[in-house]
């Protein structure tokens, strides 16, 4: 059940396999993978205040798909989630 506080989250993927590796791997929050607008996602409500467990799994997927960032859109603001070893290359 949702309720008017419930946000939602917008995850980018380069493509339509990654998009769908992603969403096997939050399949549990009940995601979504969609293209739209020329971009594929991965859409999902976030019910249960579970954002740092989503940045967790968005973390390992990218560091398994050997991607080196992506763009997470909570509610109306976007951030930039890096990979784990990118973050620690830049540092």
């Amino acid at each position: 059940m949702s309720s008017m506080l419930d946000i939602w989250i917008r995850i980018e993927a380069p493509d339509a396999a990654s998009a769908f590796a992603l969403e096997q791997r939050l399949a549990h929050l009940h995601p979504t993978a969609v293209y739209r607008h020329e971009q594929w996602c991965v859409e999902l409500e976030d019910v249960d205040d579970r954002r740092e467990e989503i940045e967790a799994a968005v973390h390992h997927w990218l560091e398994k798909q050997g991607l080196e960032r992506t763009k997470m859109v909570v509610g109306d603001e976007a951030h930039a989630i890096v990979a784990r070893a990118a973050a620690e290359t830049a540092a």
